[in-house]
Protein backbone atom coordinates (compact mmCIF):
# COMPACT_ATOMS: atom_id res chain seq x y z
CA UNK A 1 0.00 0.00 0.00
CA UNK A 2 1.34 3.44 -0.99
CA UNK A 3 0.39 6.90 0.22
CA UNK A 4 1.45 8.83 -2.90
CA UNK A 5 1.04 12.26 -1.28
CA UNK A 6 2.60 11.25 2.02
CA UNK A 7 5.83 12.91 3.18
CA UNK A 8 8.14 11.47 5.83
CA UNK A 9 10.66 13.70 7.57
CA UNK A 10 13.27 11.49 9.23
CA UNK A 11 15.09 13.27 12.01
CA UNK A 12 14.16 15.91 14.64
CA UNK A 13 17.39 17.90 14.83
CA UNK A 14 18.09 21.52 13.95
CA UNK A 15 18.19 20.90 10.21
CA UNK A 16 14.94 18.94 10.31
CA UNK A 17 13.32 21.96 11.99
CA UNK A 18 14.20 24.07 8.93
CA UNK A 19 12.54 21.49 6.65
CA UNK A 20 9.50 21.35 8.94
CA UNK A 21 9.10 25.12 8.78
CA UNK A 22 9.18 25.04 4.97
CA UNK A 23 6.75 22.11 4.72
CA UNK A 24 4.38 23.99 6.99
CA UNK A 25 4.53 27.15 4.87
CA UNK A 26 3.97 25.06 1.73
CA UNK A 27 0.86 23.60 3.32
CA UNK A 28 2.16 20.02 3.12
CA UNK A 29 1.18 17.60 5.85
CA UNK A 30 3.99 15.31 6.89
CA UNK A 31 4.96 12.64 9.40
CA UNK A 32 8.04 13.13 11.58
CA UNK A 33 10.12 10.07 12.48
CA UNK A 34 12.48 10.74 15.38
CA UNK A 35 14.35 8.83 18.03
CA UNK A 36 14.14 10.64 21.38
CA UNK A 37 11.33 12.48 23.14
CA UNK A 38 13.37 15.61 23.96
CA UNK A 39 14.34 16.34 20.35
CA UNK A 40 10.76 15.61 19.22
CA UNK A 41 9.35 18.12 21.73
CA UNK A 42 11.88 20.73 20.64
CA UNK A 43 10.94 20.13 17.00
CA UNK A 44 7.21 20.63 17.71
CA UNK A 45 7.90 23.76 19.75
CA UNK A 46 9.97 25.37 16.97
CA UNK A 47 7.44 24.31 14.33
CA UNK A 48 4.55 25.89 16.22
CA UNK A 49 6.53 29.14 16.57
CA UNK A 50 7.41 29.23 12.87
CA UNK A 51 3.99 28.16 11.54
CA UNK A 52 1.34 29.63 13.88
CA UNK A 53 -1.36 29.46 11.19
CA UNK A 54 -1.08 25.68 10.74
CA UNK A 55 -4.18 24.13 12.35
CA UNK A 56 -2.52 21.02 13.77
CA UNK A 57 0.98 19.93 14.65
CA UNK A 58 2.60 17.14 12.63
CA UNK A 59 2.46 13.63 14.05
CA UNK A 60 5.76 12.35 15.49
CA UNK A 61 6.79 8.69 15.69
CA UNK A 62 9.52 7.90 18.20
CA UNK A 63 12.01 5.03 18.33
CA UNK A 64 13.86 5.59 15.09
CA UNK A 65 13.38 4.62 11.46
CA UNK A 66 13.94 0.88 11.81
CA UNK A 67 11.33 0.54 14.54
CA UNK A 68 8.88 2.66 12.55
CA UNK A 69 9.27 0.55 9.40
CA UNK A 70 8.75 -2.62 11.43
CA UNK A 71 5.13 -1.48 11.99
CA UNK A 72 4.55 -1.80 8.18
CA UNK A 73 3.17 1.71 7.52
CA UNK A 74 1.89 2.63 4.02
CA UNK A 75 4.80 3.61 1.76
CA UNK A 76 5.14 7.38 1.44
CA UNK A 77 5.57 9.21 -1.86
CA UNK A 78 8.46 11.38 -0.63
CA UNK A 79 10.98 11.05 2.19
CA UNK A 80 13.43 13.66 3.51
CA UNK A 81 16.41 12.42 5.57
CA UNK A 82 18.10 14.71 8.13
CA UNK A 83 20.44 12.52 10.18
CA UNK A 84 24.13 12.60 11.19
CA UNK A 85 26.58 11.85 8.38
CA UNK A 86 27.43 8.38 9.69
CA UNK A 87 23.74 7.31 9.60
CA UNK A 88 22.64 8.71 6.24
CA UNK A 89 23.58 5.80 3.96
CA UNK A 90 22.10 3.15 6.26
CA UNK A 91 18.78 5.01 6.61
CA UNK A 92 18.63 5.60 2.84
CA UNK A 93 19.18 1.89 2.29
CA UNK A 94 16.29 1.03 4.62
CA UNK A 95 13.96 3.42 2.80
CA UNK A 96 14.94 2.03 -0.62
CA UNK A 97 14.40 -1.55 0.49
CA UNK A 98 11.04 -0.62 2.02
CA UNK A 99 9.88 0.69 -1.36
CA UNK A 100 10.04 4.49 -1.07
CA UNK A 101 10.28 6.00 -4.55
CA UNK A 102 11.71 9.51 -4.05
CA UNK A 103 14.23 10.26 -1.28
CA UNK A 104 15.98 13.55 -0.51
CA UNK A 105 19.02 13.03 1.71
CA UNK A 106 21.09 15.65 3.47
CA UNK A 107 24.62 16.00 2.16
CA UNK A 108 26.87 14.18 1.73
CA UNK A 109 24.58 11.06 1.63
CA UNK A 110 27.51 8.74 2.41
CA UNK A 111 30.82 8.91 4.27
CA UNK A 112 32.76 7.68 1.24
CA UNK A 113 32.49 6.36 -2.31
CA UNK A 114 32.09 2.77 -1.09
CA UNK A 115 28.80 3.61 0.65
CA UNK A 116 27.55 5.55 -2.36
CA UNK A 117 28.53 2.78 -4.77
CA UNK A 118 26.51 0.33 -2.69
CA UNK A 119 23.46 2.62 -2.78
CA UNK A 120 23.73 3.01 -6.56
CA UNK A 121 23.73 -0.77 -6.97
CA UNK A 122 20.75 -1.16 -4.61
CA UNK A 123 18.78 1.45 -6.59
CA UNK A 124 19.56 -0.36 -9.85
CA UNK A 125 18.43 -3.70 -8.41
CA UNK A 126 15.06 -2.52 -7.04
CA UNK A 127 12.01 -2.99 -9.28
CA UNK A 128 10.38 0.27 -8.15
CA UNK A 129 13.36 2.28 -9.53
CA UNK A 130 13.94 4.60 -6.57
CA UNK A 131 15.33 8.09 -7.11
CA UNK A 132 17.75 9.36 -4.47
CA UNK A 133 18.83 13.02 -4.43
CA UNK A 134 21.41 14.88 -2.35
CA UNK A 135 20.34 18.11 -0.61
CA UNK A 136 23.04 20.65 -1.44
CA UNK A 137 21.04 23.77 -0.59
CA UNK A 138 23.77 26.16 -1.84
CA UNK A 139 22.93 25.16 -5.41
CA UNK A 140 19.60 26.92 -4.73
CA UNK A 141 21.04 30.09 -3.18
CA UNK A 142 19.72 33.13 -5.04
CA UNK A 143 23.34 34.25 -5.52
CA UNK A 144 24.41 30.90 -7.01
CA UNK A 145 21.30 30.68 -9.19
CA UNK A 146 21.98 34.17 -10.55
CA UNK A 147 25.65 33.34 -11.15
CA UNK A 148 24.59 30.21 -13.03
CA UNK A 149 22.31 32.29 -15.27
CA UNK A 150 25.10 34.77 -16.06
CA UNK A 151 27.50 31.92 -16.81
CA UNK A 152 25.06 30.33 -19.24
CA UNK A 153 24.66 33.67 -20.98
CA UNK A 154 28.31 34.77 -21.10
CA UNK A 155 30.26 31.52 -21.00
CA UNK A 156 32.80 30.45 -18.39
CA UNK A 157 36.59 30.40 -18.84
CA UNK A 158 38.02 29.44 -15.44
CA UNK A 159 37.17 29.15 -11.76
CA UNK A 160 38.86 29.27 -8.35
CA UNK A 161 37.76 27.88 -4.97
CA UNK A 162 38.79 28.36 -1.34
CA UNK A 163 37.25 25.90 1.13
CA UNK A 164 39.25 26.85 4.23
CA UNK A 165 37.50 25.92 7.48
CA UNK A 166 37.25 27.49 10.94
CA UNK A 167 38.54 24.44 12.79
CA UNK A 168 38.74 26.48 15.98
CA UNK A 169 34.94 26.05 16.17
CA UNK A 170 33.89 22.90 18.00
CA UNK A 171 31.11 22.13 15.50
CA UNK A 172 33.70 21.75 12.74
CA UNK A 173 36.06 19.50 14.65
CA UNK A 174 34.66 16.33 13.06
CA UNK A 175 36.31 13.41 11.23
CA UNK A 176 34.19 13.89 8.10
CA UNK A 177 34.93 17.60 7.69
CA UNK A 178 35.56 17.63 3.95
CA UNK A 179 32.67 15.33 3.08
CA UNK A 180 30.27 16.74 5.65
CA UNK A 181 31.01 20.46 5.24
CA UNK A 182 33.63 21.46 2.66
CA UNK A 183 31.81 19.43 0.01
CA UNK A 184 29.23 22.28 0.01
CA UNK A 185 31.76 24.52 -1.72
CA UNK A 186 33.27 21.84 -3.92
CA UNK A 187 29.74 21.10 -5.09
CA UNK A 188 29.11 24.80 -5.89
CA UNK A 189 32.34 24.93 -7.90
CA UNK A 190 31.46 21.91 -10.03
CA UNK A 191 27.78 22.94 -10.31
CA UNK A 192 28.91 26.20 -11.92
CA UNK A 193 31.99 25.00 -13.85
CA UNK A 194 31.01 21.45 -14.86
CA UNK A 195 31.91 17.95 -13.71
CA UNK A 196 35.64 17.36 -13.17
CA UNK A 197 37.44 15.15 -15.68
CA UNK A 198 41.03 15.98 -14.73
CA UNK A 199 42.49 16.54 -11.26
CA UNK A 200 45.99 17.17 -9.90
CA UNK A 201 45.75 17.26 -6.09
CA UNK A 202 48.44 18.09 -3.56
CA UNK A 203 48.32 17.91 0.26
CA UNK A 204 50.50 18.71 3.23
CA UNK A 205 50.59 19.04 7.03
CA UNK A 206 49.15 15.62 7.84
CA UNK A 207 48.43 15.10 11.53
CA UNK A 208 48.34 18.80 12.41
CA UNK A 209 44.72 18.51 13.57
CA UNK A 210 44.01 16.41 16.65
CA UNK A 211 40.56 15.33 15.40
CA UNK A 212 41.60 14.44 11.84
CA UNK A 213 44.56 12.20 10.92
CA UNK A 214 44.91 13.34 7.30
CA UNK A 215 46.26 16.48 5.61
CA UNK A 216 45.07 19.93 6.61
CA UNK A 217 46.37 21.95 3.64
CA UNK A 218 44.95 21.26 0.19
CA UNK A 219 46.07 22.72 -3.14
CA UNK A 220 45.26 21.52 -6.64
CA UNK A 221 43.98 22.21 -10.11
CA UNK A 222 42.14 20.46 -12.91
CA UNK A 223 39.68 20.71 -15.79
CA UNK A 224 35.94 20.07 -16.17
CA UNK A 225 33.86 18.50 -18.91
CA UNK A 226 33.09 22.05 -20.12
CA UNK A 227 36.81 22.65 -20.77
CA UNK A 228 36.96 24.97 -17.73
CA UNK A 229 40.28 25.10 -15.89
CA UNK A 230 39.90 25.35 -12.11
CA UNK A 231 42.11 25.61 -9.05
CA UNK A 232 41.45 25.23 -5.35
CA UNK A 233 43.10 25.94 -2.01
CA UNK A 234 42.20 25.32 1.61
CA UNK A 235 44.06 25.67 4.88
CA UNK A 236 42.38 24.22 7.96
CA UNK A 237 45.16 25.42 10.30
CA UNK A 238 44.79 29.19 9.95
CA UNK A 239 42.53 31.99 8.73
CA UNK A 240 40.35 31.95 5.65
CA UNK A 241 36.77 31.70 4.47
CA UNK A 242 34.76 30.00 1.74
CA UNK A 243 34.93 31.67 -1.65
CA UNK A 244 34.22 30.85 -5.28
CA UNK A 245 35.45 33.02 -8.14
CA UNK A 246 34.23 32.41 -11.68
CA UNK A 247 35.67 34.16 -14.74
CA UNK A 248 33.26 34.68 -17.65
CA UNK A 249 34.04 36.47 -20.90
CA UNK A 250 32.56 39.67 -19.48
CA UNK A 251 33.39 39.75 -15.76
CA UNK A 252 34.69 38.04 -12.64
CA UNK A 253 31.89 36.75 -10.40
CA UNK A 254 32.70 36.43 -6.71
CA UNK A 255 30.73 34.45 -4.11
CA UNK A 256 32.22 35.39 -0.73
CA UNK A 257 30.19 35.23 1.40
CA UNK A 258 28.33 32.74 -0.76
CA UNK A 259 24.98 34.42 -0.02
CA UNK A 260 26.11 37.53 -1.92
CA UNK A 261 27.07 37.80 -5.62
CA UNK A 262 29.67 40.43 -6.51
CA UNK A 263 31.22 41.30 -9.86
CA UNK A 264 34.33 42.89 -11.31
CA UNK A 265 33.61 43.94 -14.91
CA UNK A 266 36.20 43.27 -17.58
CA UNK A 267 38.68 46.14 -17.94
CA UNK A 268 38.21 47.54 -14.41
CA UNK A 269 39.16 46.92 -10.79
CA UNK A 270 35.74 48.00 -9.56
CA UNK A 271 34.01 45.51 -7.29
CA UNK A 272 30.27 45.84 -6.70
CA UNK A 273 27.23 43.75 -5.81
CA UNK A 274 25.25 42.40 -8.76
CA UNK A 275 21.75 43.84 -9.07
CA UNK A 276 19.23 41.12 -8.05
CA UNK A 277 16.85 41.88 -10.94
CA UNK A 278 14.53 38.94 -11.60
CA UNK A 279 16.11 37.03 -8.69
CA UNK A 280 14.87 39.49 -6.04
CA UNK A 281 12.19 37.05 -4.87
CA UNK A 282 14.74 34.29 -4.36
CA UNK A 283 16.98 36.64 -2.35
CA UNK A 284 13.98 37.50 -0.14
CA UNK A 285 13.20 33.80 0.48
CA UNK A 286 16.81 33.26 1.49
CA UNK A 287 16.32 35.86 4.23
CA UNK A 288 13.12 34.28 5.58
CA UNK A 289 14.16 30.63 5.43
CA UNK A 290 17.48 28.82 5.63
CA UNK A 291 19.13 30.05 2.40
CA UNK A 292 18.41 27.85 -0.61
CA UNK A 293 16.39 25.31 1.35
CA UNK A 294 12.92 26.59 0.42
CA UNK A 295 13.54 26.32 -3.34
CA UNK A 296 15.34 22.98 -2.87
CA UNK A 297 12.44 21.46 -0.90
CA UNK A 298 9.85 22.82 -3.33
CA UNK A 299 11.75 21.43 -6.35
CA UNK A 300 11.90 17.98 -4.73
CA UNK A 301 8.23 17.94 -3.75
CA UNK A 302 7.13 19.00 -7.26
CA UNK A 303 8.90 16.04 -8.89
CA UNK A 304 6.45 13.57 -10.38
CA UNK A 305 7.11 10.09 -11.69
CA UNK A 306 8.72 10.32 -15.10
CA UNK A 307 9.87 13.94 -14.61
CA UNK A 308 13.46 14.78 -15.46
CA UNK A 309 15.03 16.20 -12.27
CA UNK A 310 16.59 19.69 -12.56
CA UNK A 311 20.41 19.87 -12.63
CA UNK A 312 20.30 21.54 -9.22
CA UNK A 313 19.08 18.24 -7.70
CA UNK A 314 22.12 15.93 -7.87
CA UNK A 315 21.35 12.22 -7.90
CA UNK A 316 23.18 9.52 -5.95
CA UNK A 317 24.95 8.63 -9.21
CA UNK A 318 26.13 12.25 -9.62
CA UNK A 319 27.29 12.30 -6.01
CA UNK A 320 29.27 9.08 -6.43
CA UNK A 321 31.12 10.55 -9.39
CA UNK A 322 31.97 13.71 -7.46
CA UNK A 323 32.91 11.97 -4.22
CA UNK A 324 35.54 9.93 -6.03
CA UNK A 325 37.22 13.26 -6.80
CA UNK A 326 36.62 14.58 -3.26
CA UNK A 327 38.50 11.58 -1.86
CA UNK A 328 41.47 12.41 -4.07
CA UNK A 329 41.30 16.04 -2.95
CA UNK A 330 41.15 14.94 0.69
CA UNK A 331 44.17 12.72 0.12
CA UNK A 332 43.64 10.09 2.77
CA UNK A 333 41.59 6.99 3.48
CA UNK A 334 42.88 6.03 6.92
CA UNK A 335 39.97 3.62 7.49
CA UNK A 336 40.93 1.31 4.61
CA UNK A 337 41.27 -2.36 5.54
CA UNK A 338 42.29 -5.47 3.60
CA UNK A 339 41.53 -8.92 4.97
CA UNK A 340 43.26 -12.10 3.81
CA UNK A 341 41.93 -15.46 4.99
CA UNK A 342 44.32 -18.35 4.40
CA UNK A 343 48.10 -17.93 4.32
CA UNK A 344 49.35 -21.06 2.62
CA UNK A 345 51.56 -20.77 -0.45
CA UNK A 346 48.96 -18.87 -2.49
CA UNK A 347 47.95 -16.66 0.44
CA UNK A 348 51.57 -15.82 1.11
CA UNK A 349 52.00 -14.77 -2.53
CA UNK A 350 48.98 -12.50 -2.17
CA UNK A 351 50.55 -10.88 0.90
CA UNK A 352 53.77 -10.23 -1.00
CA UNK A 353 51.79 -8.56 -3.79
CA UNK A 354 49.80 -6.46 -1.32
CA UNK A 355 53.02 -5.30 0.35
CA UNK A 356 54.02 -3.64 -2.93
CA UNK A 357 50.97 -1.37 -2.95
CA UNK A 358 52.17 2.26 -3.01
CA UNK A 359 48.92 4.06 -2.13
CA UNK A 360 47.80 5.37 1.26
CA UNK A 361 48.66 3.13 4.25
CA UNK A 362 46.03 0.60 5.27
CA UNK A 363 45.51 -2.08 7.87
CA UNK A 364 45.98 -5.68 6.70
CA UNK A 365 44.20 -8.30 8.83
CA UNK A 366 45.27 -11.90 8.23
CA UNK A 367 43.62 -15.16 9.34
CA UNK A 368 45.62 -18.40 9.45
CA UNK A 369 45.19 -21.25 11.95
CA UNK A 370 48.70 -22.64 11.40
CA UNK A 371 51.29 -20.72 13.45
CA UNK A 372 54.05 -21.89 11.11
CA UNK A 373 52.24 -20.75 7.95
CA UNK A 374 51.28 -17.44 9.56
CA UNK A 375 54.85 -16.71 10.61
CA UNK A 376 56.20 -17.62 7.17
CA UNK A 377 53.63 -15.41 5.42
CA UNK A 378 54.18 -12.52 7.84
CA UNK A 379 57.95 -12.64 7.26
CA UNK A 380 57.43 -12.67 3.48
CA UNK A 381 55.09 -9.68 3.76
CA UNK A 382 57.45 -7.59 5.87
CA UNK A 383 60.47 -8.49 3.73
CA UNK A 384 58.64 -7.20 0.66
CA UNK A 385 57.23 -4.15 2.48
CA UNK A 386 60.74 -3.01 3.47
CA UNK A 387 61.48 -2.41 -0.21
CA UNK A 388 58.74 0.23 -0.39
CA UNK A 389 58.06 3.44 1.49
CA UNK A 390 54.47 2.90 2.71
CA UNK A 391 54.01 1.56 6.24
CA UNK A 392 51.06 -0.85 6.09
CA UNK A 393 50.02 -2.53 9.35
CA UNK A 394 49.62 -6.33 9.55
CA UNK A 395 47.40 -7.75 12.31
CA UNK A 396 47.25 -11.59 12.64
CA UNK A 397 44.25 -13.72 13.73
CA UNK A 398 43.93 -17.48 14.17
CA UNK A 399 40.24 -17.79 13.17
CA UNK A 400 37.42 -15.82 11.55
CA UNK A 401 35.40 -15.55 14.76
CA UNK A 402 38.13 -13.61 16.58
CA UNK A 403 38.55 -11.33 13.55
CA UNK A 404 34.89 -10.49 13.01
CA UNK A 405 33.34 -10.84 16.44
CA UNK A 406 29.63 -10.02 16.18
CA UNK A 407 30.07 -6.99 13.90
CA UNK A 408 29.58 -6.51 10.13
CA UNK A 409 32.68 -6.86 7.96
CA UNK A 410 34.21 -3.39 7.68
CA UNK A 411 36.99 -4.30 5.23
CA UNK A 412 37.31 -2.67 1.82
CA UNK A 413 38.83 -5.78 0.23
CA UNK A 414 38.47 -9.40 1.41
CA UNK A 415 40.67 -12.06 -0.17
CA UNK A 416 39.93 -15.71 0.62
CA UNK A 417 42.77 -18.11 -0.21
CA UNK A 418 41.73 -21.16 1.81
CA UNK A 419 41.26 -24.61 0.32
CA UNK A 420 38.19 -24.85 -1.93
CA UNK A 421 36.30 -27.26 0.32
CA UNK A 422 36.28 -24.75 3.22
CA UNK A 423 35.76 -21.57 1.22
CA UNK A 424 31.97 -21.25 1.32
CA UNK A 425 31.87 -22.00 5.03
CA UNK A 426 34.49 -19.29 5.60
CA UNK A 427 32.26 -16.86 3.71
CA UNK A 428 29.29 -17.62 5.94
CA UNK A 429 31.42 -17.28 9.08
CA UNK A 430 32.81 -13.91 7.98
CA UNK A 431 29.41 -12.41 7.19
CA UNK A 432 27.33 -14.15 9.85
CA UNK A 433 26.45 -10.86 11.58
CA UNK A 434 24.93 -9.45 8.36
CA UNK A 435 23.01 -12.44 7.01
CA UNK A 436 19.31 -12.30 7.83
CA UNK A 437 19.26 -8.68 9.03
CA UNK A 438 17.14 -6.66 6.55
CA UNK A 439 18.29 -3.35 8.03
CA UNK A 440 21.99 -4.17 7.70
CA UNK A 441 23.79 -1.79 5.37
CA UNK A 442 27.44 -1.95 4.44
CA UNK A 443 29.31 -0.16 1.64
CA UNK A 444 30.38 -2.02 -1.47
CA UNK A 445 33.24 -4.36 -0.66
CA UNK A 446 35.47 -6.27 -3.02
CA UNK A 447 35.70 -10.02 -2.50
CA UNK A 448 38.45 -11.99 -4.28
CA UNK A 449 38.20 -15.79 -4.30
CA UNK A 450 40.74 -18.37 -5.37
CA UNK A 451 39.76 -20.65 -8.23
CA UNK A 452 37.87 -22.94 -8.61
CA UNK A 453 35.67 -21.25 -6.00
CA UNK A 454 33.87 -24.16 -4.30
CA UNK A 455 33.65 -27.97 -4.33
CA UNK A 456 29.87 -28.43 -3.96
CA UNK A 457 27.27 -27.53 -6.54
CA UNK A 458 24.86 -26.22 -3.90
CA UNK A 459 27.49 -23.67 -2.89
CA UNK A 460 27.40 -22.29 -6.43
CA UNK A 461 23.61 -22.04 -6.17
CA UNK A 462 23.67 -20.22 -2.82
CA UNK A 463 26.67 -17.95 -3.42
CA UNK A 464 25.11 -15.44 -5.90
CA UNK A 465 22.21 -14.76 -3.51
CA UNK A 466 24.63 -14.26 -0.63
CA UNK A 467 26.84 -11.92 -2.66
CA UNK A 468 23.87 -9.83 -3.82
CA UNK A 469 22.44 -9.58 -0.32
CA UNK A 470 25.76 -8.43 1.13
CA UNK A 471 26.60 -5.93 -1.61
CA UNK A 472 29.83 -7.63 -2.63
CA UNK A 473 31.73 -7.12 -5.89
CA UNK A 474 33.14 -10.62 -6.45
CA UNK A 475 36.16 -11.59 -8.55
CA UNK A 476 37.85 -14.94 -9.18
CA UNK A 477 41.64 -15.03 -9.09
CA UNK A 478 42.62 -16.16 -12.59
CA UNK A 479 45.73 -14.03 -13.10
CA UNK A 480 46.60 -15.21 -16.62
CA UNK A 481 43.84 -12.92 -17.92
CA UNK A 482 45.73 -9.78 -16.93
CA UNK A 483 49.30 -10.72 -17.89
CA UNK A 484 50.46 -8.14 -20.49
CA UNK A 485 51.91 -10.75 -22.87
CA UNK A 486 48.65 -12.75 -22.74
CA UNK A 487 46.64 -9.64 -23.60
CA UNK A 488 48.98 -8.87 -26.51
CA UNK A 489 48.69 -12.47 -27.73
CA UNK A 490 44.89 -12.29 -27.56
CA UNK A 491 44.83 -9.22 -29.81
CA UNK A 492 47.04 -10.98 -32.39
CA UNK A 493 45.03 -14.18 -32.13
CA UNK A 494 41.75 -12.42 -32.89
CA UNK A 495 42.81 -11.72 -36.48
CA UNK A 496 43.92 -15.32 -37.06
CA UNK A 497 40.78 -16.76 -35.45
CA UNK A 498 38.64 -14.88 -37.94
CA UNK A 499 40.16 -17.00 -40.72
CA UNK A 500 40.04 -20.50 -39.19
CA UNK A 501 39.37 -22.24 -35.84
CA UNK A 502 42.22 -22.01 -33.35
CA UNK A 503 43.74 -25.15 -31.84
CA UNK A 504 45.44 -24.44 -28.52
CA UNK A 505 47.87 -26.56 -26.54
CA UNK A 506 48.41 -25.74 -22.87
CA UNK A 507 51.22 -27.88 -21.48
CA UNK A 508 54.11 -28.17 -19.09
CA UNK A 509 55.55 -30.50 -16.48
CA UNK A 510 54.58 -31.42 -12.92
CA UNK A 511 51.43 -29.32 -12.60
CA UNK A 512 48.17 -30.91 -11.56
CA UNK A 513 45.35 -31.01 -14.07
CA UNK A 514 42.83 -31.12 -11.25
CA UNK A 515 43.78 -27.82 -9.61
CA UNK A 516 45.48 -25.97 -12.47
CA UNK A 517 43.75 -27.22 -15.61
CA UNK A 518 41.17 -24.49 -15.09
CA UNK A 519 43.80 -21.91 -16.07
CA UNK A 520 44.08 -23.46 -19.52
CA UNK A 521 40.33 -23.75 -19.89
CA UNK A 522 39.84 -20.16 -18.81
CA UNK A 523 42.45 -18.90 -21.28
CA UNK A 524 40.79 -20.91 -24.03
CA UNK A 525 37.47 -19.24 -23.30
CA UNK A 526 39.09 -15.83 -22.96
CA UNK A 527 40.68 -16.20 -26.40
CA UNK A 528 37.65 -17.64 -28.17
CA UNK A 529 34.59 -16.34 -26.34
CA UNK A 530 32.52 -17.71 -23.50
CA UNK A 531 30.53 -20.96 -23.81
CA UNK A 532 27.60 -21.45 -21.46
CA UNK A 533 26.52 -24.90 -22.67
CA UNK A 534 26.61 -27.70 -20.13
CA UNK A 535 26.17 -31.22 -21.52
CA UNK A 536 23.45 -33.08 -19.59
CA UNK A 537 24.04 -36.60 -18.29
CA UNK A 538 21.54 -39.44 -17.92
CA UNK A 539 21.48 -38.92 -14.18
CA UNK A 540 19.69 -35.89 -12.79
CA UNK A 541 21.99 -33.19 -11.50
CA UNK A 542 25.07 -34.52 -13.32
CA UNK A 543 26.86 -33.41 -16.47
CA UNK A 544 28.97 -35.16 -19.11
CA UNK A 545 32.16 -34.53 -21.07
CA UNK A 546 33.08 -35.21 -24.66
CA UNK A 547 36.57 -35.32 -26.08
CA UNK A 548 39.75 -37.35 -25.95
CA UNK A 549 41.42 -38.61 -22.79
CA UNK A 550 44.87 -40.19 -22.94
CA UNK A 551 46.15 -42.38 -20.11
CA UNK A 552 49.68 -43.78 -19.74
CA UNK A 553 50.81 -46.59 -17.43
CA UNK A 554 54.22 -46.75 -15.73
CA UNK A 555 55.01 -49.88 -17.77
CA UNK A 556 54.64 -47.92 -21.03
CA UNK A 557 51.13 -49.03 -21.92
CA UNK A 558 48.78 -46.34 -23.23
CA UNK A 559 45.00 -45.91 -23.42
CA UNK A 560 43.03 -43.39 -25.47
CA UNK A 561 39.37 -42.77 -24.67
CA UNK A 562 37.44 -40.93 -27.39
CA UNK A 563 33.88 -39.64 -27.29
CA UNK A 564 32.62 -37.27 -30.02
CA UNK A 565 29.36 -35.73 -31.08
CA UNK A 566 26.70 -38.15 -32.22
CA UNK A 567 27.33 -38.68 -35.91
CA UNK A 568 30.47 -36.50 -35.76
CA UNK A 569 33.64 -37.00 -37.76
CA UNK A 570 36.71 -38.45 -36.13
CA UNK A 571 38.81 -35.36 -36.66
CA UNK A 572 36.32 -33.23 -34.73
CA UNK A 573 36.40 -35.28 -31.55
CA UNK A 574 38.90 -33.41 -29.39
CA UNK A 575 37.89 -29.77 -29.62
CA UNK A 576 34.12 -30.14 -29.21
CA UNK A 577 34.88 -32.12 -26.08
CA UNK A 578 37.20 -29.42 -24.76
CA UNK A 579 34.51 -26.83 -25.40
CA UNK A 580 32.07 -28.98 -23.45
CA UNK A 581 34.45 -29.31 -20.52
CA UNK A 582 35.28 -25.61 -20.59
CA UNK A 583 31.60 -24.78 -20.82
CA UNK A 584 30.87 -26.88 -17.75
CA UNK A 585 33.60 -25.30 -15.64
CA UNK A 586 32.87 -21.78 -16.85
CA UNK A 587 29.16 -22.38 -16.50
CA UNK A 588 29.73 -22.86 -12.79
CA UNK A 589 32.17 -19.97 -12.44
CA UNK A 590 30.10 -17.70 -14.64
CA UNK A 591 27.09 -17.87 -12.34
CA UNK A 592 28.82 -15.70 -9.74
Amino acid sequence: MTDVDGVWLIGCGKHAIHYGKILGHLGRSFLVIGRGENSANEFLKKFEEACPDVKSLPEVKLGGLQQFLSTKPPICGKAILCLPVENLASATYQLIRYGVKDILVEKPLGKNSSELDRLVKVCEAEDHRPRVFVAYNRRFYASVTQAKALIEKEGILSAKLDFSERTDQQALRVPYLLMGNSSHMLDVLFFLAGMPVELHPSHSHSGDLDFFPGPSVFVGHGKTDKDVSFSYHANWNSAGRWAVEVITRERKLILSPVEKLQEMPKGTFNLSEVDPGEFAGAYKRDQVFKPGLFDLTEAFLKLKEGDLPPPSLPSVEDQLELVRYYERIEGQRSDSQVWVVGCGNIGMRHLQGIAKFKGAPFTLKVVEKSDEALQKASNAFHDEAKKGSVDHILVPFTDCASLVGQQPVDANVILIATTADARFQVLKELFSAEVGDPSSFMPTRILILEKPLFQRERDYDEAPHLFSRLGLDVYVHLPHRIHPHILQFKDKLAAAAAQEPVHMRYGGFHWGLGCNGIHGLDLFLMMNGEVREVLPAKRKGACEFLGELKVTHPNGAALTLVSGWVGGEGDSLVWPGLVGLAGWVHGLCGRI
